[in-house]
């Protein structure tokens, strides 16, 4: 493969895109430059996790009657009570998948149409378009 090619590959606007759905959301953004826009959607995937986490383990704690240390001796007991939780409070479940994939989604579109946006790489048109403005 020649350095052309490379190049070429490396300023893709896939990559923004493959980095904001399968590294984290929001780290699209940062490779185009758009860091306040890159940090929201990484405080928001954040805060996201902090809050399901947060909920389902509380939860889990009051259904418990031993514990989280029987989850690690007992791991029949510990299915069981998520299937109870998830039986008890579904929306829990069904807000946090459509957080999570309303931000990944977002992530991932909005990086490949912001950098695709951007040109980040180079084109015959756009040089063509440059000579001609310097003309005048």
């Amino acid at each position: 493969m020649s350095k052309r090619n490379i190049i070429r590959i490396a300023r893709s606007p896939i990559w923004p895109a493959v980095f904001s759905g399968f590294v984290f959301p929001g780290m699209g953004q940062v490779l185009n430059g758009e860091f306040a826009k890159g940090g929201f959607l990484m405080a928001a995937t954040f805060g996201t996790l902090y809050w399901f986490f947060k909920v389902v383990g509380d939860r889990l704690a009051l259904i418990s009657p031993e514990g989280a240390r029987d989850w690690f001796e007992n791991t029949t007991a510990y299915k069981t009570q998520i299937i109870q939780l998830f039986q008890e409070t579904p929306d829990w479940f069904l807000i946090f998948y459509l957080l999570v994939f309303s931000i990944v989604g977002y992530s991932v579109v909005d990086a490949y149409l912001t950098a695709k946006q951007k040109n980040r790489y180079p084109t015959a048109k756009k040089d063509s378009v440059d000579e001609s403005d310097s003309d005048r």
